[in-house]
């Protein structure tokens, strides 16, 4: 795979941006997100594909190059013909990140094998007990999204417009379910799943900039793209 754009001397050219009004010492009132993200001196575009059974980062130069970046090597993804992982998660009991992917699901399963090799006594105290693992969590997100519509299309076209005078939201929108019901059946808000989840990948990124030489020294010279299900209203957007 290609690496970022590099002078003869072999060291990284450093793409030349303009810089955004700086707001340090004061608090503007308002910011205008969308007007932000169609100024064009980013150096490098950050796509987040956080998908309902995988997740995956690419980064595309801004600097005329046209290259873009995709990763295997996110849990050691070598070992597949991928470049996504498991959209799974591994939080501690107080829903402090483990780890995410496949390396969530294969230390979950190790913790059952440490455990069970343990005393019968420290079996509530256990890891695999309190640790909370949530399997394609996005999905649960909106079943009951996907239940509305699927009653829609049984009731054909009118009754679903006749729904929608019902709602102000359209019936085949969701807002986020506020919790989430991790693989031992103990609950933890959608909020620190997703911010965890999303923390990680952000991680990765950065790290991929280290391997392909792509320096970024201002984290507003990044642009930040994340993926989310059209099914999704506003509000969870």
């Amino acid at each position: 795979m290609a690496s970022a754009s590099n002078d003869q001397s072999g060291k990284p050219i450093d793409i030349a941006v303009s810089k955004p009004p700086s707001t340090k010492g004061h608090n503007p009132p308002h910011i205008n997100i969308s007007e932000w993200n169609r100024r064009g001196s980013f150096k490098v575009v950050v796509g987040i594909d956080f998908g309902t059974d995988g997740s995956g980062v690419a980064i595309a130069l801004n600097d005329g190059s046209g290259k873009v970046f995709v990763d295997q090597d996110i849990n050691d993804n070598s070992r597949f013909i991928d470049v996504k992982t498991k959209t799974n998660i591994l939080l501690d009991e107080n829903g402090a990140f483990i780890a995410f992917g496949r390396e969530a699901t294969e230390q979950y399963i190790r913790q059952f094998d440490n455990d069970d090799d343990g005393d019968d006594d420290d079996a509530q105290a256990s890891n695999s007990n309190k640790w909370l693992y949530f399997s394609q969590f996005k999905m649960a997100l909106y079943k009951k999204a996907i239940k509305k519509q699927s009653s829609m299309t049984k009731g054909g076209p009118n009754d679903a417009a006749d729904d929608e005078k019902k709602e102000a939201t359209p019936a085949y929108k969701t807002d986020i379910k506020k919790e989430l019901t991790a693989a031992n059946g103990k609950k933890l808000s959608s909020r620190i799943v997703f911010i965890e989840a999303l923390k990680f990948m952000k991680k990765h990124a950065l790290k991929m900039f280290t391997r392909y030489n792509i320096q970024i020294t201002d984290e507003s010279d990044i642009k930040w793209v994340l993926s989310v299900p059209a099914i999704w209203s506003d509000k969870a957007k």
